[in-house]
């Protein structure tokens, strides 16, 4: 059986609905922006990977010229591990413009 709501009751919980209907809004609110700071997150992300492929694009074409150059030490470079093991590293394209440069003299 329901018993019946007095006056009270009934204020009491139109309060506690309007205190909720509040604290919705405000977490609303607050969620909004975080998914604006998530947003300019990811734009910043995708600007960088961005600029980095391009970076690495002109990296690669500089190696390249330098691959074509007489003198030039090679591109990659075998250094034995600690452990015994091989492990193959990419030469700094400054080195091997320094190498190029040196060589030409």
């Amino acid at each position: 059986m329901a018993t019946k709501k007095t006056p009270a009751d009934v204020l009491s919980l139109r309060k506690i609905v309007q205190e909720q209907a509040v604290e919705i809004a405000e977490l609303t609110k607050r969620l909004e922006g975080k998914d604006a700071e998530a947003n300019n997150a990811i734009s910043s992300r995708n600007a960088y990977m961005e600029s980095e492929a391009k970076y690495k694009l002109r990296l690669d074409n500089i190696h390249d010229l330098l691959d074509a150059c007489p003198g030039v030490i090679p591109r990659t470079v075998e250094h034995k591990t600690s452990w015994g093991g091989t492990e193959t590293k990419e030469q700094d394209v400054l080195v091997r413009l320094a190498s190029w440069l040196g060589a030409t003299r």
